[in-house]
């Protein structure tokens, strides 16, 4: 019987995990059950649910949310389209067999809002779930959340289709790995490969064919005094006939560190080839692992291609103890990785020590071949998102981005975890350059801009915001009527991190806004954007409940957003209205567009 995969991914994790699936599948049922994989952006769902409940068939999806409770970009239409279906009870999947897992991040507040929404509505368009919906948390430990899931959707498969375990189904199965060999003759084409990779030269512009722009500029926005770093960086987007919109996000193909690069090498089995040196990369006939560019060099792929900073993964800790010299070691890695229940060691000691699969390499003495590190030691180099500090009516022909250094503490090894991209981004000068793309956001100022503006955003969450400001001084500029707006910015010190301040005064002095800032640092107690919108709450609650004003949050999901929300539900009941009649308008709010969030 066919049981189909169907996976809608941001970072890859939801593809990782359902092309897992499906080789599982295939060696548990072997001829019983025909998996079949599919990423949503290719699987005519309209066509293909309502025949697959007909015939009987199974269907497994894997969802990731991401931002403010969105789908990913792929799975948009499909998530409309089942909406409308089960919003008018059609049962076009009636009988359908499904099964659902969601993957999210519990520190946003919608947290596998994806997940949730399809196992309803695959429930009222008439399909049948087969098991209870799975939700994997990022931000603990997603691996042993879809192992635990992935058990229960076995005995549900075997009851529902009626199937049972092949002789000699389960075991572990063998690490992937490329075919490497020398490749001298094509040194030329290898170090052509090595500059930034770039698509086809024309659009559409995507993750996969990136516009190749060129940096205008970088600066610092901290002060001197400041221990830590925000960078201003523009891109050209001259010749690309790209456009935007304030408010809209640009992708960024980042490179790894060439000082990390060197420690990844150093710590593998080269087999005698060095990082310039050219090689082919090929996918053996039996592997599932996605092409890598070939003829290239070592050290393009680990610049370009992989990921060498991302958190280790259970399956990866196994590829390293294959090829791990020490018995002891190895073994240690393998109870590591198959760790769960009660056993929180993989979490304690890897997650929860922000390890990578390099790390790992380094500590153990791991040595693993070009081949066996491509194909099971790390993964896909992702792109990163940021939302464009600029306006196309202020900056028609470049995008600007304002981006904070990421550094934290790396409990594994009394280390530092250093973000990929910020710290590309502050290795790069003027003339450099970066594969970018541009992504489309929901996140708009009103279309009448005499509407009322509440605009939130500590740190780098004033990103969005200066093009806000930027669109509406253009506005101001052509003889619009602006309405009321007030930006709540904070920050620890003016002297040290109140970035773009100049510019912030000048739209205030201009009537662009008005400017409340907090300086968490400053005071004996610390104050945030969240106690001085309160203070301001009689007055915005009137722009927004009565003048119909619009409410903007962007920054940190974790904490601010959150914050800011129980600030409005308290500005809400001091109007006068009930606890639940405060929690009611508020969605109400974020249902009609005027609470918008664009949060990390």
């Amino acid at each position: 019987q066919r049981v189909t995969v169907v996976y809608g991914t941001q970072t890859g994790t939801a593809e990782r995990f359902s092309k897992q699936l499906g080789k599982e599948l295939a060696a548990r049922y072997e001829k019983q059950v025909v998996p079949e994989v599919v990423d949503i952006d290719g699987y005519d769902y309209e066509e293909r649910l309502p025949a697959a409940a007909a015939a009987g068939e199974a269907v497994v999806l894997l969802f990731a949310t991401y931002g403010d409770g969105d789908p990913t970009d792929d799975a948009m239409d499909f998530i409309e389209w089942l909406s409308a279906e089960a919003e008018i009870e059609s049962e076009v999947v009636r009988g359908l067999k499904f099964a659902v897992f969601g993957l999210g991040n519990r520190q946003y507040e919608h947290f596998n809002a994806t997940g949730k929404q399809l196992y309803k509505d695959l429930a009222a368009a008439g399909g049948e779930a087969i098991v209870k919906r799975g939700e994997g948390d990022d931000d603990a430990d997603i691996e042993a959340d879809f192992a635990d899931w992935r058990e229960e959707l076995w005995t549900a498969l075997e009851h529902s289709l009626d199937v049972s375990l092949a002789e000699g189904g389960v075991g572990t199965a063998a690490s992937a790995a490329y075919d490497v060999a020398s490749a001298p003759e094509a040194a030329a084409a290898a170090v052509a490969e090595a500059a930034v990779p770039g698509g086809r030269g024309r659009p559409p512009y995507t993750e996969a064919n990136p516009f190749v722009s060129t940096v205008l500029s970088r600066r610092e926005l901290h002060a001197d005094g400041s221990d830590r770093s925000c960078m201003h960086v523009e891109f050209d987007l001259g010749g690309s006939n790209l456009r935007y919109s304030t408010g809209d996000h640009v992708g960024v193909l980042p490179c790894n560190d060439p000082a990390l690069v060197e420690r990844a090498a150093a710590a593998m089995d080269l087999d005698g080839v060095g990082l310039d040196d050219a090689i082919t990369v090929a996918v053996p006939e039996d592997a599932d692992l996605p092409l890598l560019p070939s003829p290239v060099t070592l050290r393009a792929l680990l610049t370009h291609h992989v990921d060498l900073t991302g958190p280790v993964r259970r399956s990866q800790l196994l590829a390293l103890a294959s090829c791990c010299a020490d018995d002891a070691t190895a073994n240690e890695l393998r109870a590591h990785a198959a760790a769960k229940g009660d056993d929180h060691s993989f979490k304690l000691k890897y997650h929860d020590g922000k390890a990578s699969a390099v790390d790992v390499m380094l500590a153990c003495g791991c040595r693993p071949s070009i081949g066996l590190f491509l194909g099971s030691v790390v993964g896909r180099l992702a792109c990163r998102f940021f939302s464009i500090s600029s306006s196309p009516k202020a900056h028609p022909k470049a995008v600007h981005v304002t981006a904070a250094l990421v550094r934290e503490d790396k409990p594994y090894n009394s280390g530092q975890l250093e973000g990929v991209c910020t710290h590309y981004l502050s290795r790069l000068s003027e003339g450099d350059r970066v594969a970018i793309f541009l992504r489309q956001s929901a996140f708009r100022l009103p279309r009448d801009s005499s509407r009322p503006v509440v605009m939130v955003g500590p740190g780098t969450g004033l990103a969005p915001f200066r093009g806000f400001l930027q669109e509406r001084a253009a506005a101001q500029a052509a003889g619009s009527t602006l309405g009321p707006a007030v930006l709540f910015f904070g920050c620890r010190r003016r002297d040290h991190d109140f970035i773009y301040e100049e510019e912030l005064r000048e739209f205030e002095r201009q009537g662009v806004m008005q400017l409340e800032v907090a300086f968490s640092r400053e005071g004996k107690a610390k104050r945030y954007v969240q106690h001085a919108l309160e203070e301001r709450g009689a007055e915005l609650w009137e722009w927004i409940a009565k003048k119909k004003g619009s409410l903007y949050v962007c920054g940190d999901a974790k904490h601010m957003a959150k914050d800011v929300d129980r600030a409005m539900h308290r500005v809400a009941v001091a109007a006068g209205m009930t606890e639940q009649a405060a929690e009611s308008k508020l969605r109400s709010l974020h249902d009609e567009m005027r609470y918008q969030r664009d949060v990390w």
